[in-house]
């Protein structure tokens, strides 16, 4: 409205202009001024209307984007109101992990003292069985001496078994010729 009057304004300003003119002429460079005014100041409206609806689209937008900004702080506010509910519900369960992380390390405490245990009795098993073996090996070499020993015992008494069962025999046999010799000479003497 503030243009139109403007325009108005400056119309009759030219308009003013164009009667001190001379007749004829001044009537029609009164039309074409005022024509050429009315386009000049269409012109311009046109460009403030162009403007006016971008700046109401953009505002259009400025609203839409305010409210989607407000809608995003609404719920980041409704969020923000359970961050201490989240935070206890996070600090129970850092405590639940820290009991349980500490009665685990309490568990794996114990049972590496009784692998510790274990491997001690087992290094004392090993060392025994080492001396048991160690002492096996010798037992076997000398019930291998042993039979070697027996073994020959064994051969020269069989050996001397047989000899003395020769001489047994022999000698057997002497008293029995001798016995039948002794038998013979006194053998009239039976019949």
């Amino acid at each position: 409205m503030r243009l139109e009057g403007t325009s108005d304004a400056g119309a009759m300003r030219h308009h003013g202009r164009a009667r001190t003119g001379s007749g004829p002429r001044s009537a029609v460079v009164t039309r074409f001024d005022r024509l050429i005014w009315r386009e000049h100041v269409e012109a311009e409206l046109q460009t403030l209307r162009d403007t006016l609806t971008r700046m109401e689209l953009a505002l259009l937008d400025d609203r839409a984007a305010l409210r989607t900004a407000t809608g995003q702080w609404t719920a980041v506010r409704e969020a923000s109101t359970q961050w201490p509910e989240q935070i206890n519900q996070l600090r129970a369960h850092v405590d639940r992990l820290d009991e349980r992380t500490h009665a685990e390390r309490e568990q794996v405490r114990d049972e590496l003292e009784g692998l510790q245990d274990d491997i001690g009795r087992l290094s004392a098993y090993t060392l025994q069985t080492q001396v048991q073996e160690r002492m096996i090996n010798r037992v076997e070499a000398e019930q291998a001496r042993l039979f070697e020993v027996v073994s020959e015992l064994s051969h020269g008494l069989l050996g001397l078994k047989v000899r003395t069962n020769a001489v047994v025999m022999a000698g057997a046999a002497v008293a029995l010729i001798s016995t039948m010799g002794v038998l013979l000479a006194n053998a009239p003497r039976f019949w």
